[in-house]
């Protein structure tokens, strides 16, 4: 089987995506549950994804190739510092691959760059799913679930659907160090792909943007860190804008 790779979504509007969501969506709430969904079924589900994106600032999505199509899905939004995950789906063809549990991984590790806690209400055939990924009923009986962030992300990269005040202060030194500059407003309004490096103390020491058309699509890179460490999350950061693009 084809390998099946997983990929931010910075601009859940652009066409196609959310029609990629509810056609996922569809085919698993058909396989699980025996439920075709409706007309207005689509229709709902498309108006709350219309919704969440036009008024939550920080939303985040990512999905599931097999190479030629979108196979799954991950959605949510940052609100008062907790991870709300809203969706995840997966084509029954690919439930048995552990599509759904790296899609989840993803969104736990974006959620911990600005989260304390991620929120979720659970189908009722996908509790013992969430219950293996380490979340807690809020309350016996209940279909919410919650679990806590216990640890901040470190040496690793991870994509920013939303640069935060804490993550502009950090970039903007990082810049400043490299005589760049970071364009806050370029990045909010264009969605344009960002990854961050967090290092061994959780700091963000590395960032890149992909290039919009004001430099000529040339993605900006900044790192500060020792030369050999730095040529490797440079390479880094370079090859996640590829791979998001």
């Amino acid at each position: 089987m084809t390998d099946i790779r997983i990929f931010p979504i910075f601009n859940q509007s652009v066409p196609g995506i959310w029609e990629a969501f509810l056609r996922i969506q569809s085919a698993a709430m058909r396989y699980v549950y025996n439920y075709r969904m409706t007309v207005l079924d689509h229709d709902i589900a498309r108006q709350l994804l219309f919704q969440d994106w036009w008024h939550v600032s920080y939303n985040f999505a990512f999905g599931a190739t097999d190479g030629m199509n979108m196979i799954g899905f991950i959605q949510g939004a940052c609100q008062n510092n907790i991870a709300q995950i809203q969706n995840l789906y997966v084509m029954p063809k690919f439930m048995s691959n552990h599509v759904g549990g790296r899609l989840l991984n993803c969104a736990e590790r974006v959620g911990a760059l600005n989260a304390k806690k991620i929120e979720l209400v659970s189908l009722a055939k996908a509790e013992g799913f969430y219950e293996h990924n380490g979340y807690n009923r809020v309350m016996a009986g209940s279909n919410s679930f919650v679990k806590k962030i216990r640890t901040a992300p470190r040496c690793d990269v991870l994509p920013v659907f939303y640069p935060t005040p804490s993550i502009v202060r950090a970039c903007r030194r990082i810049a400043t160090d490299n005589d760049q500059e970071f364009n806050t407003r370029a990045i909010k309004e264009n969605r344009l792909p960002m990854f961050v490096y967090m290092n061994i103390e959780s700091n963000i020491s590395a960032f890149s943007v992909a290039g919009d058309e004001k430099n000529d699509g040339v993605p900006q890179v900044c790192v500060n860190a020792p030369r050999q460490i730095a040529d490797i999350i440079q390479k880094r950061l370079v090859r996640e804008l590829g791979y998001s693009r």
